[in-house]
């Protein structure tokens, strides 16, 4: 009889067997980090046309995470004209690293979105990122912390930020409340706090945050959306009442799963990534917050 692990081993490479795979970070020491690309059909669209991309992130405490968990909107968005691409971290179950060189990955992939614009037919302005959990204050990190430089191995002259974050239940302040705070060393403590560098002229931001979350704070993202909206950022929390964490997966909750994904597909139609979605096309909203 298969394990646990083994089960989830083989749906991960199920799932991913669906995607084109390429490697945007070699690590001296350990394994290379791969994105895993669900590109748009060729009728999805204007032909030639330049397209926004959505990079998705996942990790617990910084320490596990699967790419494979945000496939399901990965694939609705590539259905919808998004170059979709689930994005490797470091975790420190696998390299023995913290949130830092976490960030540190996430830039490096916006860079290499950003670098490879021509071959991946993206609009290097259009490049989203989505997250949850532990990776949530790693987007963050990456759109808002001041102190970030570019690794020896990123490609030059390019951005390491998101234009735009779709956040789901996400550590928005470290503490030592949190799973995963002695990964914090140092002033990293302070320089990858979001709740520390909120100022105007920040991404447009979307929230979905279980107002039950054991793990990351429902008052905290409160807080940090309400000082985001006082700073003139363009800045949303849509809360989900009586959930905990995961709520919005598809094999958890499918009614919290295309609420939420309703709610993401009509963010980027505002922000003009995406175009008005056809009769069927787009997930129909359930009344669950």
């Amino acid at each position: 009889m298969k394990t646990s692990a083994e089960i989830l081993a083989h749906r991960e490479s199920q799932i991913l067997s669906q995607a084109t795979s390429l490697v945007f970070k070699e690590i001296d020491g350990g394994p290379h980090l791969r994105a895993h690309l669900f590109l748009p059909q060729e009728d999805a669209g204007e032909p030639g046309a330049r397209r926004p991309a959505a990079l998705f992130f996942y990790s617990a405490g910084w320490n596990t995470g699967s790419p494979t968990h945000f496939a399901p909107q990965a694939m609705h968005l590539a259905e919808r004209g998004v170059v979709s691409i689930l994005i490797e971290l470091r975790q420190h179950s696998t390299h023995g690293t913290g949130p830092a060189e976490a960030v540190a990955d996430a830039c490096s992939a916006f860079r290499w979105v950003r670098h490879h614009a021509d071959r991946l037919a993206v609009d290097p302005g259009k490049v989203a990122g989505i997250a949850a959990y532990s990776a949530g204050l790693v987007l963050l990190a990456a759109a808002m912390s001041p102190s970030l430089v570019p690794e020896e191995s990123d490609p030059p002259g390019t951005c390491g930020a998101p234009n735009l974050l779709a956040l789901f239940n996400p550590v928005v302040e470290v503490d030592k409340t949190i799973t995963g705070y002695p990964l914090f060393h140092g002033r990293e403590i302070r320089s990858l706090s979001p709740m520390n560098h909120i100022r105007k002229g920040l991404p447009p931001m979307l929230f979905f945050h279980g107002t039950a979350d054991r793990l990351a704070s429902f008052a905290a993202t409160e807080k940090f959306v309400s000082k985001m909206r006082w700073k003139r950022n363009d800045c949303t929390l849509i809360p989900f009442q009586g959930r905990d964490q995961g709520f919005y997966a598809f094999n958890f909750d499918p009614e919290a799963y295309e609420g939420t994904l309703y709610e993401l597909d009509q963010f980027m139609v505002g922000q003009g990534y995406l175009p008005p979605a056809r009769e069927g096309e787009s997930a129909r909203l359930i009344s669950v917050m």
